[in-house]
């Protein structure tokens, strides 16, 4: 009902970032109406208003944790918001969006999608898609060319090839109640999940040859996780 978009909504920066995502999918499956996404009681200016509002206060609500926090976060919320830029950055309507953006939003917008020289190794299966998501956006958005997305991309099924093998404990392994059990490692449902996004991010590139050069290893991924399913439910 839009109560949550706004400097002082309700809503928090993993959902805001979901909602970028979910207000550009519905667009391009072509359900948009103008009258019947304005928000009730709120802004006037229909889907495009209301995709750079939700945008304006994701990119307000990242800066505010950062200055309190780790900048960066988990970085799932940045995948999904990519995802969404990635969609929007696809359609005529993109830059009346960024038009709609002030000017500090657009600053912390380009900020968001930087790469760094000195960004850390990620240290996790989220952190290694939030960057290559963020790769994905410079590619669609046209800021970077595609050797980034197919660094990234090797980056993250690597990650999930060498903290699955060995067994790694943590965050993400799957241990048994003596300690014993693997796998371990990102084969989880954390795991699964964040393949599932890459997944959906790559179909989303603007050069289908990326997903057919690495179809062999996005392939070997998922049958791994297939044949951990019935452990991953147990």
């Amino acid at each position: 009902d839009g109560k949550g978009v706004g400097q002082e909504g309700t809503m928090g920066q993993e959902e805001l970032a979901c909602l970028v995502w979910a207000l550009a999918q519905y667009h391009r499956l072509g359900k948009k109406s103008e009258a019947d996404l304005a928000w009730p009681g709120g802004n006037s200016g229909g889907w495009i208003e209301t995709v750079a509002s939700a945008l304006d206060s994701y990119l307000q609500k990242k800066a505010d944790s950062d200055a309190v926090a780790a900048p960066g976060g988990t970085g799932l919320a940045d995948t999904r918001l990519c995802l969404g830029l990635m969609v929007l950055a696809g359609g005529q309507e993109w830059p009346q969006i960024k038009a709609r953006l002030s000017p500090e939003a657009q600053q912390r917008l380009e900020s968001t999608l930087a790469q760094a020289n000195d960004e850390p190794i990620p240290q996790n299966a989220t952190q290694a898609s939030a960057e290559l998501a963020k790769a994905g956006a410079r590619l669609a958005l046209g800021i970077q060319q595609k050797e980034a997305v197919s660094y990234h991309l090797r980056f993250f099924l690597d990650y999930l090839k060498q903290h699955s093998d060995t067994g790694t404990p943590g965050a993400y392994g799957v241990v048994d109640a003596a300690g014993l059990g693997a796998p371990s490692g990102v084969f989880d449902a954390t795991g699964l999940a964040r393949l599932m996004e890459v997944c959906r991010l790559i179909g989303l590139c603007p050069q289908p040859e990326l997903s057919q050069r690495h179809a062999l290893a996005l392939r070997t991924c998922a049958d791994a996780y297939l044949r951990l399913l019935p452990h991953l439910i147990r």
